[in-house]
This record gives structure tokens, sequence and C-alpha cells, in this order.
């Protein structure tokens, strides 16, 4: 990796309450999750 360029990492969290009158008889809580990988590269005035 060039030192111009920029790396980001990270984790995406979220916590909803899914409510269905037809397969749940009460709202449930989840918590989504996502990892994400984001590689920069500049090249002049271009960001690629």
């Amino acid at each position: 990796m060039r030192e111009e360029d920029l790396f980001v990492f990270g984790t995406d969290l979220e916590w909803d309450t899914i409510k269905s009158n037809h397969y749940l008889d009460r709202g449930k809580d989840i918590a989504i999750q996502a990892p994400y990988a984001n590689d920069t590269w500049r090249l002049g005035s271009w960001d690629v």
C-alpha cells in the first residue's frame, strides 16, 4: 500500500426490533453486524 492511499476497515452494527403478527407472538430484538473494508487509491486528482 502506498503512503498517499487510504485504507479503512471496521464493523457496522445495528439493533432492530422485528414485529410480525403472522409469524411472531411478540417483537424480537436482533443485532445486525457487517464488516467492511474500503481501499481508496489516490492517483493525481482522482480518488479510485
